[in-house]
């Protein structure tokens, strides 16, 4: 059962009134937040004027996620406001418009399988919080950023591109770009189930290369789903 705060009146006002404050600190309107945290459009305002009595904890926390703040802040005001980032991760929030995500020292084959060796943070790439907000609903500590190598993937993915990682994303559910783990080389692919088999597809989305079906996924991890991809122009 999902854990509730059932709470008087006057509390549920008290949060009422911090959403409002950091929505407009965002220039979101109330529909736009319950859209993005994936409730009734009218749920705010319930909580504003007073209809709505209790909040989930689940609710509570995609509400603070949009708005980027801590929960615990946002519903008793106590503790920091910011929500907490990981700093062994590199992440760091520039401010309520800008994050940065890592760029790790390492290179997904788009070829024949590329060895990982080390996995430091060499840069930091910067995102808009809306971009991200678009693209996962995923924690910003859950992304990073990796190089591609090779040409396997061409023209989807180049020799050099950066790739947008959500690692909350460990299982292939549905057709994606993925980057997988097999016997110690990392691999960005195109995944897909073939629908007669129940096999894995792994693609090259260059023709060049030939497409592997694997039944036994003992030797794979998927350690995350592409979802964006960024390239130099020249």
């Amino acid at each position: 059962m999902l854990q509730s705060f059932a709470h008087g009146i006057s509390a549920i006002m008290t949060l009422a009134e911090r959403i409002r404050l950091r929505r407009e600190e965002l220039g979101l309107s109330e529909p736009e937040v319950c859209t993005r945290a994936g409730l009734a459009k009218t749920y705010i305002r319930d909580l504003r004027t007073g209809r709505k009595k209790s909040v989930k904890m689940d609710t509570l926390r995609e509400i603070a996620r949009v708005l980027n703040v801590d929960p615990e802040w946002l519903f008793t005001g106590e503790g920091k406001r910011e929500e907490a980032v990981s700093a062994d991760r590199g992440l760091a929030v520039i401010d309520d418009e800008f994050l940065t995500v890592p760029i790790y020292d390492i290179r997904a084959s788009a070829g024949a399988g590329a060895l990982v060796n080390e996995e430091a943070v060499e840069a930091h790439q910067p995102f808009r919080v809306q971009q991200i907000d678009r693209l996962t609903r995923t924690k910003p500590e859950n992304l990073a950023v990796i190089t591609v190598s090779g040409d396997s993937m061409w023209e989807t993915l180049h020799d050099g591109d950066n790739v947008l990682v959500d690692r909350s994303i460990t299982r292939i559910v549905r057709e994606g770009i993925y980057i997988l783990m097999f016997e110690e080389e990392l691999l960005v692919k195109r995944c897909q189930r073939n629908i007669e088999t129940g096999a894995l597809m792994i693609i090259s989305d260059n023709p060049a290369y030939k497409t592997y079906e694997v039944n036994n996924l003992d030797n794979f991890q998927v350690l995350g789903r592409v979802i964006w991809i960024g390239r130099s122009i020249g």
